[in-house]
């Protein structure tokens, strides 16, 4: 068994043996000491004292959604510098006025590059719900990836809590096409004979794996870089059929009784905001890829996914990857020990990451092993 309590601090490793379903924050242990205090700060984040939501109440998953991003966003960027401005340009697009686009994107192109570069395509985190991509806090991801050698470009996709699914992920579909079509490609000095690269987070990691399911059969990805994919969101994931992706669920999950309800219903909101009872998408493995079989995703681009040991999805990135293995699909993955949803908290995990993904958008679209560009 795992010692409990309600201290992170304080949570200790003891002899164990396997337990059919882990105990409520049995895994927690494993945290670093820096993301145990990021965990702290995380916890008051969530909703308290919360009622349960009814499967069918759209509007209160939809404030809770808007509220809860208004306290994510004020507190994180409280503690971000200003933007730094310098080392690539950037341009916004409107998808009102700009033919092939269905919602805006912004590009990041880098200076002192020689070209043509790899063009990556980035879809932001958020549960398809959350962040618009213009916050600072990924306009400084963007920038930092087109920097090292990159043309980026940042798709404000639509939300959930605006439209459900499809629509978020035809926005991310209509802007890979837009982005790399024979005129973007020399506007924006991109490879011309390659795909473009896929990158993103959480949320973003289920749309980078849902388009790349989609557009499996053409030429316009390159390769999918997907960190802790989030793919499957609906509230059956605590149901013991899903054993093999909710371990991980009940292991990193707070065992703190006044966060837990709260920690439900944003689950609820973000499943249920996307892909509503009665939709008929409830079963769709382009909006739930843990759902899919290896018909579904055989012919997919080269795919790395990364996770975090103590994420509560980590078991999802797991279980996709295997399928990818038996699809025959080329594929990779990497887990971050210690480490929480998406690094948050640690600086120098998220650095190492975005040199890897630098590695391996070059990897997959170089022509030659000195294809990697010199400044």
């Amino acid at each position: 068994m795992f010692e409990r309590c309600d201290n992170l601090n304080n949570f200790t490793k003891t002899e164990c043996g396997e337990q059919e379903t882990p105990e409520l924050g049995s895994g927690l242990w494993r945290l670093t000491q820096k993301q145990r205090e990021f965990a702290e700060w995380g916890l008051t984040n969530i909703e308290k004292n919360a009622q349960p939501i009814p499967f069918d109440d759209l509007q209160t998953m939809r404030e809770l959604v808007y509220e809860l991003e208004r306290v994510y966003v004020s507190s994180a960027e409280a503690y971000m510098p200003p933007v730094d401005t310098s080392g690539c340009s950037k341009t916004e697009f409107s998808g009102k006025d700009t033919k092939g686009l269905t919602c805006d994107v912004t590009v990041y192109q880098p200076e002192g590059f020689e070209g043509p570069l790899p063009g990556l395509v980035r879809i932001h985190g958020g549960g398809m719900a959350f962040f618009s991509g213009r916050e600072s806090f990924y306009e400084m991801d963007a920038r930092a990836m087109a920097k090292r050698g990159m043309v980026v470009c940042f798709v404000h996709f639509t939300n959930s809590p605006e439209e459900q699914f499809p629509r978020g992920l035809n926005d991310c579909i209509n802007a890979i096409k837009w982005f790399a079509s024979d005129e973007n490609r020399k506007r924006f000095n991109i490879l011309p004979n390659k795909g473009v690269a896929l990158k993103g987070e959480s949320g973003g990691g289920n749309l980078v794996i849902a388009a790349g399911m989609s557009l499996k059969d053409t030429d316009l990805v390159s390769c999918i870089y997907a960190n802790a994919p989030w793919l499957y969101g609906l509230p059956d994931l605590w149901n013991p059929e899903y054993k093999h992706i909710n371990n991980s669920l009940y292991e990193m999950t707070f065992p703190n009784e006044e966060h837990i309800q709260g920690s439900k219903n944003c689950l609820i909101a973000m499943g249920y905001l996307y892909t509503p009872q009665g939709s008929g998408n409830e079963r769709n493995p382009i909006a739930w890829p843990s759902l899919a079989t290896e018909d579904d995703v055989r012919g997919m681009p080269p795919t790395m996914i990364t996770n975090e040991e103590c994420c509560s999805i980590v078991d999802m990135g797991e279980d996709f990857y295997r399928l990818l293995q038996r699809a025959d699909v080329p594929s990779w993955r990497v887990t971050h020990n210690g480490m929480m949803h998406c690094h948050m908290g640690d600086e120098m995990t998220l650095e190492l990451e975005g040199n890897a993904v630098k590695t391996f958008v070059y990897y997959h679209t170089r022509e030659t092993a000195q294809a990697f560009p010199q400044n």
